[in-house]
């Protein structure tokens, strides 16, 4: 029989690769593609995210976070469905703070990832989903 129910404890882990250069902060799914991108990075961090499955009732608030009406016509956000959609999904992170302990992810806290690092991120969580049929 096919389970129609998502699992809840089913999830999927994204590695995500930070570096500096003399200029600015870079993120990658690869190591290997930040280093043949940027020769000027000075060390390279590994970070893992994890993210549940959705649920329809995730992919409805998910939608609802980016739609809004505008002079009386219907558009979607696409950078707050992003937004919401990490908010919503994340489970746990390996990002840590300035003291070097690992930090437990919330909304505030996904707010305010450096934009690098949020882009490349919530591009490679609706690639995995795609892949995975979500």
């Amino acid at each position: 029989m096919t389970d129609i129910f998502v699992d809840p404890d089913a999830e999927f882990k994204i590695q995500l690769y930070v570096s500096k250069t003399k200029e600015k902060i870079v993120a990658d799914t690869s190591k290997e593609a930040l280093k043949e991108t940027y020769e000027d990075i000075i060390d390279i961090d590994e970070y893992t995210v994890t993210f549940r499955y959705p649920t329809f009732q995730d992919n409805t608030v998910i939608s609802n976070a980016a739609m809004s009406l505008v002079d009386g016509k219907l558009t979607i956000n696409p950078t707050s469905m992003r937004l919401k959609r990490m908010q919503s999904l994340i489970k746990s992170w390996t990002f840590k703070d300035k003291d070097g302990k690992v930090t437990t992810p919330n909304d505030s806290l996904v707010s305010q990832l450096h934009p690098s690092i949020a882009n490349v991120l919530s591009m490679a969580l609706e690639q995995k989903m795609e892949q995975l049929g979500l």
